[in-house]
């Protein structure tokens, strides 16, 4: 019989500890897409995931729901709508659950042309 450890960061929680360990949003060279890698702690059930970008008159330019989310980390590429002009975005994420509402939220401001990481300590 084999028993896995695992260390303590790798242990999976419950819905109310789940957080965001890293947001990471990489724009695609052409201005109109942008890559987003996502990180979570380890958890015991599937959050629904929410991501919005925003232009800086805080227009909503893109978004995406992931529903049950089964892994801790993942990675997608969001197409952005309309025109797509110079300046700040943002990147809104959260982590919720039907029964606990909201229990993870993380913000990332990014400009197209430019790679942002937002960390555990960002």
């Amino acid at each position: 019989m084999e028993i896995p450890f695992v260390s303590a960061e790798e242990i999976p929680v419950p819905p109310h500890e789940v957080r965001f360990r890293s947001v990471d949003v990489v724009p695609y060279p052409d201005g109109r897409r942008v890559k987003l890698t996502i990180a979570l702690t380890p958890f015991l059930k599937p959050p629904t995931i929410e991501i919005a970008l925003f232009d800086a008159t805080g227009k909503a330019v893109s978004g995406a729901t992931i529903v049950e989310n089964s892994e801790s980390r993942l990675s997608l590429t969001l197409h952005l709508r309309g025109a797509c002009p110079p300046g700040g975005y943002q990147a809104r994420c959260s982590a919720a659950y039907p029964d606990e509402g909201q229990v993870a939220e993380r913000e990332v401001a990014f400009s197209l042309g430019r790679r942002v990481s937002v960390d555990e300590t960002g």
